[in-house]
């Protein structure tokens, strides 16, 4: 009996620091985030006089223009303007011939966006295609300016920017005003993932016969589709995007909401985590590689709550940096994106084949030992387990009271 109660004694005070441990985690989290909007600095004077150096000046209290740039014996009006990229704010300058009103040339100054998304441009020259361009044209992603594969939520954000910008100074002139308003850009993308969602939502009504031949049909559909052609992948980029306010236009990014709004209403409403095992393309590689492999290492029950308080801290620390930093892709080191477009930077080309490997010889191994998205979505469910079986035992002891 004895033995009996010391056991209780000791599982209320582990189950006490795992409680205090998690208040600890959630008020540091918010300590951080706090701080990181307090410590951020919004001076865009200090960033353009950064960025072009002694070459731009202040205009004059009376000039419609904020910046001026003196360049072979002529005088450029400068703008800025600020967009979303994929894992966060940037902003641009846009320099002006104020005789034949065209864009002379746009650069980017700042960026909080994924580095190889931002390299990818810079390489395809994205930058060069407004020039010359007239204030009041459309600029129009795919019509107007070319956009960037595999870098789309930065090429949107950029050409937002400097289209507002323009449209703005257009005004200023009047100009003629031809250019439509935002278009809602709902795609043949947009409308594939869609029904790759829905799909997965209903796939437990399909009936119990069929269900071996759905799961793998779905399994191709979802690599082919979210992995190869989207590049939709969730990663702890667009979660931290989605903490800190940094929303894409939701005119050109419609696929973004969907798949988010989907992940996060299958959690509250329907306690299931349709993401993690039936949408998430990585997962379903990691599946594929151990069967190929026949291999299934199992590691033993300490290892895997090691493994779990692992990643607990990763998330924890991830987090505590996208806060502080205000910059989403500081973590990017997640295998996802790089996996289904071949580009990556810093410690990705190490943690993919890693990755990889792992699979081969354990199931899901990254997405048991090192995934934080998967945690951050399977911690939700359990907040709201928490949170449901409270409200029924409270509901049960008014009942009793009655």
């Amino acid at each position: 009996m004895s033995d009996s109660n010391s056991t209780r004694k000791k599982h209320r005070k582990k189950v006490k620091r795992s409680n205090w441990l998690v208040y600890f985690c959630y008020i540091s989290l918010l300590l951080a985030a706090i701080a990181g909007n307090y410590l951020q600095h919004n001076d865009q004077s200090r960033v353009i006089f950064d960025y072009f150096g002694s070459s731009v000046q202040q205009a004059a209290g009376d000039s419609p223009w904020a910046y001026i740039m003196q360049q072979a014996n002529k005088t450029y009006p400068i703008i800025t303007a600020k967009g979303n990229g994929y894992g966060g704010p940037l902003s641009v300058s846009v320099k002006i011939d104020e005789k034949s009103r065209k864009i002379v040339e746009v650069d980017l100054l700042q960026h909080k966006d994924t580095p190889a998304y931002i390299a990818r441009l810079e390489r395809k020259h994205f930058l060069r295609q407004f020039k010359g361009k007239a204030l009041n044209s459309d600029f129009l992603v795919d019509i107007d300016i070319d956009g960037i594969s595999g870098a789309t939520y930065s090429t949107k954000g950029i050409n937002l920017a400097v289209r507002d910008a323009a449209h703005q100074v257009a005004s200023q002139l009047d100009m003629p005003k031809p250019w439509q308003a935002r278009p809602f850009n709902f795609s043949i993308k947009d409308v594939v993932l869609t029904l790759v969602i829905i799909a997965a939502i209903f796939s437990k009504k399909v009936p119990r016969q069929y269900r071996k031949g759905y799961d793998l049909v779905m399994s191709v559909v979802v690599v082919a589709t979210m992995g190869f052609w989207l590049n939709s992948s969730l990663s702890l980029n667009a979660f931290g995007s989605l903490f800190l306010g940094y929303l894409p236009d939701w005119h050109s990014h419609p696929g973004w909401y969907i798949l988010m709004s989907s992940v996060l209403a299958s959690l509250l409403f329907m306690g299931r985590n349709i993401y993690c095992n039936q949408l998430c393309p990585f997962y379903i590689i990691q599946q594929w590689l151990n069967k190929l492999s026949g291999l299934n290492f199992s590691p033993a029950k300490r290892l895997l709550d090691n493994a779990k308080f692992g990643v607990n801290l990763l998330l924890w620390l991830s987090l505590i940096l996208i806060f502080l930093s205000r910059t989403p892709a500081i973590t990017s080191f997640e295998p996802f994106a790089m996996m289904f477009s071949l580009e990556g930077v810093g410690i990705q080309w190490y943690i993919l084949p890693l990755a990889l490997i792992g699979s081969a010889v354990m199931n899901n191994f990254w997405c048991r030992l090192f995934c934080p998205v998967g945690r951050l979505l399977n911690h939700s469910l359990e907040i709201r387990s928490k949170a449901k079986n409270k409200l029924l035992r409270a509901k049960r002891i008014r009942v009793k009271a009655v």
